[in-house]
């Protein structure tokens, strides 16, 4: 495909992209399947050279280099799809990711916490005894609270649920560890409406901490996390549960400036939230001056993961989980 710039627009490109008076068009950088026939791929040119930039404290999270930049271009010159855990990484879904307009959808953000997962249980990141989750669970646990809001006592942990709480499900980068056994936090992507936002579950401090890039407060989304969270925690525990308590997990909400000035955003701060937690940096390192950055990194990471030959090789042995009568909702 040429060399794809980090700062280029290119004219008539793609219909659906829409700029306005405060989204600079050299931001622009399509990578979609539709090609006019007048169209010339941008080249990528870093305004700082690698070793200006890789002394500053974003480096590890939004800067791409550029020899590893043009590996991603020619790959999506091609029609080539590849596996990406729970995902296709297609040339379409690299553009939705790096936008900049284009809001995140599940498939992305399910992708990404399945290499976060992978990278945590292959310790080429430190922290252990964590747990990512998926949308799908998410949409889960919306499900499953509602009714365990018309019978409580009646309600059991049974399952999808259950299957969460041992670690069989997500099946992508199954961990087969259990909650607050195993696992002492998990991390969780959540929509709510128009918006996304991601969490922290603790289980050694019983509570939750919610990301949110515009600040805002979701206690009804999240409420559903709270209330359910520890009765599938004693579900799974078999004869130790009976001393656990069910009272509800605690909410906070991290200090948050006010980002996402575009509106679009919110998916990448939600996986770039998790990601700063979950490797002590600071939030404040990401940030409407740099997040487009942070989305070409993100492309980067998946595209470079579905070419991992360790990675390659766990996604060939999987194996589908058990089918329940679960109701799943999709967003």
């Amino acid at each position: 495909m040429g060399n794809l710039s980090q700062a280029s627009h290119v004219k008539d490109f793609d219909p659906s992209q829409n700029l306005n008076g405060e989204e600079p068009a050299e931001w622009v950088t399509p990578l979609s399947s539709f090609k006019p026939a007048d169209w010339i791929p941008p080249s990528l040119k870093d305004m700082e050279l690698h070793e200006d930039r890789m002394y500053d404290p974003d480096y590890s999270l939004v800067f791409v280099h550029e020899d590893s930049w043009a590996k991603l271009i020619e790959w999506s010159s091609t029609s080539k799809q590849l596996r990406m855990g729970p995902s296709m990484f297609t040339s379409e879904l690299a553009a939705r990711v790096m936008g900049p307009t284009e809001w995140l959808q599940n498939h992305e953000i399910d992708a990404m916490m399945y290499l976060f997962t992978e990278r945590t249980s292959l310790r080429r990141w430190f922290p252990n005894k964590v747990a990512f989750m998926t949308c799908m669970f998410s949409n889960q646990m919306k499900y499953s609270f509602e009714e365990f809001r018309k019978d409580k006592k009646k309600f059991k942990v049974t399952g999808l649920l259950q299957q969460y709480g041992i670690g069989e499900l997500p099946a992508h980068g199954r961990t087969r560890q259990m909650w607050d056994l195993d696992v002492n936090r998990m991390y969780v992507p959540l929509n709510v409406g128009k918006h996304w936002i991601s969490m922290c579950v603790n289980f050694v401090t019983r509570s939750i901490e919610v990301f949110d890039c515009e600040g805002m407060k979701h206690n009804k989304s999240v409420e559903p996390f709270a209330a359910l969270i520890p009765r599938i925690v004693k579900a799974v525990q078999n004869s130790s549960s009976q001393q656990l308590n069910v009272k509800k997990y605690t909410i906070s909400y991290a200090p948050m400036s006010l980002l996402n000035k575009s509106g679009s955003d919110c998916g990448v701060y939600a996986l770039k939230h998790i990601e700063c937690h979950l490797l002590g940096l600071d939030f404040s390192l990401v940030n409407d001056d740099n997040i487009r950055e942070a989305r070409q990194k993100i492309a980067y990471y998946l595209w470079e993961a579905a070419n991992d030959h360790v990675l390659v090789s766990r996604m060939a042995q999987f194996t589908p989980p058990k089918t329940f009568s679960n109701p799943i909702v999709e967003l």
